[in-house]
């Protein structure tokens, strides 16, 4: 489990006149994660959730779940789902702010190794602060 809460100042800078303008508003950015072991010790279940809020009112959010799965030998399926939401979009249909992964791969450094994977990312899938 983890959880990281930060508070920023806004940016601000000066003009020739001496007078302050802002360039960023003060961001609250919020981030929490839980993962748990499943099935065996390589494999594993987790969910993650952020959050970025403006003081001018601005807001993102995203949040999604993950696995990896260690099917045998040295074979791994991975998949991930998440979603955004921002208060400057409007959402008309879920796939849209989405995004999914599949990968399946044979992770040795001996003999056939290979990935496999597919990703779709929706058209207003943001995550504000950067983790997916």
């Amino acid at each position: 489990m983890g959880f990281l809460d930060m508070q920023t100042a806004p940016l601000t800078e000066r003009n020739p006149g001496g007078d302050k303008f802002g360039l960023l508003p003060s961001e609250n950015f919020g981030v929490l994660r839980f993962k748990r072991q499943i099935i065996n010790e390589n494999s594993y279940v987790g969910t993650m959730a952020t959050s970025r809020l403006g003081a001018d009112g601005s807001y993102n959010f995203a949040y999604g779940l993950a696995g990896n799965i260690r099917v045998f030998g040295d074979d791994y399926l991975s998949l991930r789902w998440s979603q955004t939401f921002e208060d400057s979009v409007k959402n008309e249909r879920m796939v849209d702010p989405s995004l999914i992964m599949v990968n399946w791969e044979r992770r040795s450094h001996k003999g056939l190794g290979y990935n496999l994977g597919f990703t779709r990312s929706g058209l207003h899938f943001n995550p504000g602060i950067g983790f997916q």
